[in-house]
């Protein structure tokens, strides 16, 4: 069965790779929902943290901080510290008043911060993550954006070059486009 769906099926590494060494206790994955309450003007924060603690891990001293950073004026809008206890998931919660809404016209974004700390407070590891605050609904067959209808144009285009396969340069997307 070689289905293709229009794309080319290859194998291989198609990008650059990076190897990071992490510590045994770290963060494994998380989950943000940044939307917005009160008539599209307060920021609803959920953050859900999964860790990475295996049974060779002792030391549970530890504690992970997050912080939530306007861009636009370098303000740090929430702040919270938790330990590691005994649990493998961690949530953090949080109401922001008057937050700038993003929306494809203002992309307004806030930097999301979590840093993993050691038992004296110092810094061992930091992930950074960019966070835009809307709302995503489907009301009577309008697709809106913080309350307001957006309209969807565009096309299908699957990235291929016949000499380096997934890999598109600048001006073989110029010439896609030329053609």
């Amino acid at each position: 069965y070689l289905e293709g769906q229009d794309m080319w099926k290859l194998s291989g590494i198609e990008r650059s790779v990076n190897l990071i060494a992490r510590p045994k206790l770290s963060v494994y994955d998380f989950f943000v929902k940044a939307g917005l309450s009160d008539n599209y003007k307060n920021g609803v924060f959920n953050l859900s943290v999964t860790l990475n603690k295996s049974q060779a891990v002792k030391d549970f001293k530890q504690s992970l901080e997050v912080k939530i950073i306007d861009e636009f004026s370098g303000e740090t809008v929430f702040r919270k510290k938790t330990s590691f206890a005994d649990s493998r998931y961690l949530q953090f919660n949080t109401i922001i008043k008057s937050v700038r809404s993003w929306n494809v016209e203002n992309p307004n974004l806030y930097s999301l911060i979590i840093n993993q700390l050691d038992s004296k407070g110092n810094v061992i590891e930091s992930i950074g993550h960019k966070i835009g605050f809307r709302s995503v609904e489907i009301r009577h067959g309008l697709f809106l954006i913080n309350g307001v209808a957006v309209k969807i144009k565009g096309t299908n285009r699957h990235e291929h070059d016949m000499y380096t396969a997934k890999v598109i340069s600048r001006e073989g997307m110029i010439n896609d486009i030329r053609m």
